[in-house]
């Protein structure tokens, strides 16, 4: 169940982006009814598009000094960006990585609604890529702080440490 359901109707109405059959109907059992990734996506589409404008947002307003409000706006960047988008991703792995390869098959550029799917396709398929590289680097880098903010974490998963 998608939390956005018009986002299908407006992207397929306004935008043109057509609805291509999925490769055979194994795929749309499991909820991939097209080739298309950014209808695949559903309403984590409008949230990739969204989140990031409205993370740099509150990061122009944290620069602009004003008392109150640019302690509160850097708050939200850091919680929107790390918590939000990084984890977001970190959590749709699978379905973003399942959906730019099925979006192979329909690579196209001739109207807006196909240029939007393979921009997303191309993103994706770079955030599959380097996503993984990342979070080993962040995580070898911070383990020690880790470890150190949590004094019991040995107690606690000793045996996968």
């Amino acid at each position: 169940m998608d939390l956005l359901p018009s986002l299908t109707a407006y992207t397929t109405r306004v935008v043109h982006m057509e609805k291509v059959p999925g490769i055979n109907e194994n795929f749309e059992v499991f909820g991939y009814s097209t080739k298309s990734s950014f209808l695949n996506y559903g309403s984590s589409s409008f949230l990739f598009l969204v989140v990031p404008v409205a993370a740099l947002a509150a990061k122009v307003v944290s620069k602009m000094g004003i008392s109150g409000v640019s302690q509160r706006a850097e708050t939200f960047y850091k919680g929107m960006f790390w918590n939000n988008i990084i984890g977001y991703c970190y959590e749709m792995y699978t379905v973003i990585a399942i959906c730019s390869l099925m979006n192979i098959y329909y690579f196209r550029f001739d109207n807006l609604g196909n240029i939007i799917n393979s921009a997303f396709c191309i993103i994706f398929g770079l955030i599959t890529l380097v996503l993984p590289v990342f979070y080993s680097i962040f995580y070898l880098r911070n383990f020690k702080r880790f470890l150190a903010r949590e004094a019991n974490i040995i107690s606690r998963f000793g045996t996968l440490v």
